[in-house]
């Protein structure tokens, strides 16, 4: 019986859910209050790189909830900014240029019931993305575009670059999407043929800049063929590798983001660890991409940007290196590279940005008067640890070898 029961009573159960389940929820404000708040007095603006700063004096309203002010931006769209009852300052940001703007300043209550708004005109300083127009240039790099530019403000900027290809047709190259200061970036993908290429800025707001034009003509370069690179080891001067290293044919396995991984030990006497590269081919090198590896943390953080990888590196070439291993004056330097971290936060933290940038490779640009060279020496001169240990991933090494 008990069992009969039981089961008759799941369908009422049932139905009783979903009869209280199709109830249409309202939301409502808790309060209902009618009667407007009072205005903001007292009203002052101070500019800002394409922002306005207003302090004022809140009424005295003890159902007041929020302040909101409310603009129209370059594109046309609305733009709304709120502020909470608890301060008496606000942030208006995404103006494009240094003209008058009208501002309607609203009080709300906790009835969702405004005031009339305070019309109050603002002029802000010149938005951010003007600094970075000002100083962007577009010069020939090996088979692309570098871009170059300035932003002190660290705004949150995009670049479109495009060129006109063999159909005489404009053509987006990859967006470059960044807040960090110094803006150094190269677009490839281009053959050594001379290009009209342009771009134009973007901020966050869809603000955009005029278009800067320039003519460049990309030098040639390829990617070294990796089934040629082998150890190089002379006379075993190179540093001995650490406890846990994958062996030195990690770094041209084709894995970048995988575990497998070069390391040296630490030298004893401070100085900086090094690894010989024979490329197996002789060649004009124009660059060199290394890859490190996001350390695993026990917080279940991958940062990049830690350990023993490399901060600052110097990478040596020879055509025919002394098999003795010394560094004598057949060695000469390629190249002598500092990673910057975009965001510049401190050791151990890191930025989606600065996951982006080291996740692509870092390129270390070789000295164009540079001899040519079959043979690579990295020498670790800081890792971000603070010594000189070396650890990394990958490498893969462009030039001209014809």
């Amino acid at each position: 019986m008990k069992m009969k029961i039981f089961f008759k009573a799941i369908p009422l159960l049932f139905f009783l859910l979903g009869t209280s389940g199709c109830e249409e929820e309202k939301q409502e404000p808790l309060e209902h209050d009618s009667t407007p708040p009072g205005q903001v007095t007292n009203i002052q603006a101070e500019a800002g790189p394409g922002t306005v700063t207003l302090r004022y004096t809140l009424p005295r309203d003890e159902n007041l909830l929020y302040v909101k002010a409310v603009y129209t931006l370059q594109s046309g769209a609305e733009r709304e900014v709120r502020a909470s009852y608890y301060t008496n300052t606000m942030t208006l940001d995404g103006f494009f240029d240094t003209e008058e703007h009208e501002v309607r300043i609203y009080s709300y209550n906790k009835s969702e019931v405004a005031s009339e708004p305070v019309i109050i005109n603002v002029r802000p300083e010149e938005s951010p993305i003007w600094e970075v127009r000002r100083t962007l240039e577009l010069n020939a790099d090996f088979m692309g575009i570098r871009v170059t530019a300035e932003n002190e403000a660290r705004a949150d900027v995009a670049i479109q670059v495009f060129y006109k290809d063999s159909l005489n047709e404009w053509t987006n190259m990859e967006g470059i999407y960044t807040a960090t200061t110094n803006i150094s970036q190269t677009l490839r993908g281009l053959d050594t043929l001379t290009y009209e290429v342009g771009a134009v800025i973007r901020d966050k707001f869809q603000n955009y800049t005029d278009t800067l034009y320039a003519t460049v003509s990309p030098y040639y370069e390829t990617a070294l063929d990796k089934s040629l690179y082998r150890g190089a080891n002379l006379n075993n001067t190179d540093t001995p590798e650490r406890q846990g290293s994958e062996g030195i044919n990690m770094l041209w396995d084709g894995q970048t983001t995988m575990a497998q991984r070069y390391m040296t030990e630490q030298p004893l006497d401070g100085s900086s660890a090094f690894v010989t590269v024979n490329i197996g081919q002789m060649a004009q090198i124009s660059r060199i991409k290394f890859w490190t590896y996001p350390e695993w943390m026990p917080e279940g953080v991958w940062p990049y940007y830690y350990g023993g990888s490399p901060r600052i590196i110097e990478i040596w070439g020879s055509a025919n290196p002394n098999p003795d291993g010394s560094w004598d004056d057949t060695w000469f330097l390629l190249s002598r590279h500092e990673v910057i971290k975009p965001s510049g936060l401190p050791y151990g933290q890191m930025d989606d940005e600065d996951q982006r940038f080291a996740a692509a490779g870092f390129d270390a640009e070789a000295d164009p008067l540079a001899p040519r060279a079959q043979y690579l020496r990295f020498k670790q001169i800081l890792n971000w640890v603070g010594t000189t240990w070396l650890d990394m991933t990958e490498i893969q090494v462009y030039g001209d070898n014809r």
